[in-house]
């Protein structure tokens, strides 16, 4: 296990659990990224009848058996969806339930009025707080968030380094920003060591490009393929 937090190790992320194994965004999927090295995981959340469901897409299609937007179920009718080999959409809840202390939980924000929900839902469960990184190209959910709950850690996503993701991190004191391998240059992690961000890099499925990224000193990635990565974090 890693103390995320209190570590300079180079950190390997399961992206959506180990989806390259298992259905993404899946009990199975996190449980199995974890088995396989993670020092954690990402996922993203909606809301659906005040409860935060852990899914990518706005529309239940390309993940599950069903079919239609997310906001358009209720809370029971996604519960009944097949999102791949007999598992469930999980509630953000039941994920953390099974994940212990020391891992790293990235919660994307992806759906509308995330940001309060999960602030509250953080607020009532704070032995999370510390487990917790909140992430989103929704800057106004981030802050929405940062407002109601300032000492949980946020990451600013984006494409590539720019003025507006700047100007987000520095408005969410944003502890990382998260960067896609095709925007990130090394330039833009020296100018966000120097204003004490983190940089961390999705998604990437390739060792020698890890390896690339670590001696980049970036902090960590994000990869579909655990099983394949996980070792760089003790060489």
């Amino acid at each position: 296990m890693i103390d995320w937090v209190n570590t300079d190790q180079f950190l390997v992320i399961g992206h959506r659990g180990v989806p390259s194994l298992k259905p993404e965004n899946t009990l199975a999927s996190f449980e199995l990224a974890l088995e396989l090295g993670a020092a954690g995981i990402e996922l993203d959340v909606h809301r659906v009848d005040d409860e935060l469901v852990v899914i990518h897409d706005d529309h239940v299609d390309r993940t599950t058996n069903g079919k239609g937007p997310v906001s358009q179920f209720t809370l029971q009718d996604l519960g009944e969806l097949d999102a791949g080999e007999g598992e469930k959409i999980p509630l953000l809840a039941e994920v953390l339930s099974v994940v212990q202390d020391q891992h790293l939980v990235n919660v994307e924000l992806k759906g509308n009025q995330t940001g309060e929900l999960l602030a509250e839902f953080l607020k009532d469960n704070r032995n999370y707080q510390n487990q917790i990184l909140v992430s989103s190209f929704k800057y106004d959910e981030l802050h929405k968030f940062v407002a109601l709950c300032p000492d949980v850690k946020t990451a600013v996503l984006s494409k590539k380094l720019d003025q507006r993701s700047i100007r987000a991190a520095k408005d969410c004191d944003a502890y990382s920003m998260n960067l896609s391998d095709r925007g990130v240059k090394p330039v833009d992690i020296a100018t966000l060591r120097e204003m004490n961000v983190r940089v961390m890099v999705y998604t990437i499925n390739n060792l020698s490009r890890a390896s690339e990224l670590r001696n980049l000193n970036v902090f960590g990635l994000f990869t579909d393929a655990i099983q394949d990565l996980s070792r760089i974090q003790s060489l």
